[in-house]
């Protein structure tokens, strides 16, 4: 099997992650990742929320405009929207 330079790299990586020193700043910045890595994940789940609801009330508009009622209306747009697989 042929190793190439891409899974040398991180072989190197994975290494030089374990031998990493223990010391203050070293954890800061880790520390420091892990809640910049939360915040982009709880603002992409955030987002994600938002233009589910978004896609919700336009289509339930659309479907008020050719004369559903409005709990019809909603209900067939979050069955619609929800049971999309993107």
């Amino acid at each position: 099997m042929v190793e190439t330079t891409q899974g040398g790299t991180m072989k190197n990586q994975e290494k030089s992650e374990k031998e990493a020193p223990k010391n203050k700043a070293h954890s800061k910045m880790l520390e420091r990742g892990k809640r910049t890595a939360k915040a982009i994940l709880e603002a992409e789940a955030r987002e994600k929320k938002e233009r589910r609801a978004r896609q919700i009330k336009q289509y339930a508009e659309i479907k008020m405009m050719k004369g559903h009622s409005e709990e019809q209306a909603l209900k067939m747009a979050e069955e619609q929207i929800t049971t999309k697989e993107w």
